[in-house]
């Protein structure tokens, strides 16, 4: 991969992090009001949703990869797709909770 071209990907990468963040957001709003409001919390809104994620995020690490590996529309696709699924999920075994 050129330079270039990894520049772009990079470019990328930081144009699509806001959608996947926010992505994430969405998705911790909707399990949190599934399956924590019930033990008596507040509800959360998407920013505050947003940097929880960034903050389990953190603690919990990520997985390593090497600068060549970076690809961003795959990875955009990946962290979209976990999301979603997690999502899916959430909602199906709330039907059971519920």
């Amino acid at each position: 991969m050129s330079d270039k071209d990894k520049a772009i990907n990079v470019l990328l990468g930081l144009l699509i992090l806001p959608f996947i963040i926010a992505l994430r957001g969405f998705v911790l709003v909707h399990l949190w009001a599934w399956f924590i409001l019930p033990f008596g919390t507040h509800a959360i809104n998407i920013p505050e949703a947003a940097g929880l994620a960034l903050i389990l995020h953190f603690v919990g690490g990520s997985r390593s990869s090497n600068d060549e590996d970076f690809n961003a529309l795959r990875d955009a696709a990946l962290a979209s797709g976990i999301a979603i699924m997690a999502l899916g999920i959430g909602y199906v075994i709330h039907l059971f909770v519920h």
